[in-house]
């Protein structure tokens, strides 16, 4: 993400050197050295090419890293996604008439994952007086104080589908705002067949493209989120 929060597509490694001199992006907390783009790139690039073989988790993975370095060669680029097993489908019972639209959020939700912008959802959603919940299944680093929110903590993957039935999830979105390289949640959510929404940026909108369930939203922002959910979910 650039020093204002969004994800830039990889620009000209010039950008690159004068975003991350401004840049406070979560980062920070682990690395608060000064950091050279044309060293990091140069140095990466060495091991790279080495590599006899690089393996991405998506076809959105390997643009990203021939954008980054152009020179690879192609042919040594594999792209084999991840695995997940021991999820299976599950049903949901029907919902009385007047209970709330249930939003679920699955995983730890930092700025990259979406936590700003589910902060502004959870607002719109108040400010609008909707008859729509969100829950996170997990955390989440932003508070968010209202009736409407939840956060369940950290779950152990074989407690999720009673999670969800628990607190009558009636789809998920996976809030993303960068490319995520695979996404295990929106795997999870798919092997559940659970509706999913996902912003068109990275792994997850390459999947869910394919996906019976899924629905995509091209701008990102808790707006266009909102607009879409209304427009799929509410009757």
């Amino acid at each position: 993400l650039n020093h204002e929060g969004q994800y830039c597509g990889v620009p000209d490694v010039q950008s690159c050197a004068e975003c991350l001199q401004k840049s406070k992006q979560e980062w920070r907390n682990f690395f608060s050295d000064e950091v050279d783009i044309l060293s990091w790139r140069e140095l990466w690039f060495k091991l790279l090419q080495k590599a006899q073989s690089l393996l991405c988790f998506s076809n959105s993975s390997k643009e990203i890293l021939l954008k980054a370095y152009p020179q690879l060669e192609e042919s040594k680029i594999s792209v084999i996604p991840h695995k997940v097993e021991d999820i299976d489908a599950i049903t949901m019972p029907p919902k009385k008439s007047g209970e709330p639209l249930v939003i679920g959020v699955l995983g730890g939700i930092n700025y990259a994952k979406g936590a700003s912008l589910i902060k502004e959802l959870v607002a719109l959603i108040d400010n609008r007086g909707l008859n729509i919940e969100v829950v996170v299944v997990g955390e989440i680093t932003e508070t968010i104080k209202s009736k409407r929110f939840k956060v369940t903590g950290r779950y152990e993957k074989s407690k999720l589908p009673e999670l969800i039935k628990r607190y009558k999830i009636d789809l998920f979105v996976i809030p993303s705002i960068w490319p995520e390289t695979f996404s295990y949640t929106s795997q999870e959510v798919m092997g559940m067949e659970l509706p999913l929404i996902v912003f068109d940026i990275g792994a997850p909108a390459e999947r869910v493209k394919e996906y019976e369930k899924g629905y995509i939203v091209e701008e990102i922002s808790a707006k266009a989120l909102l607009e879409q959910i209304e427009r799929e979910f509410v009757k």
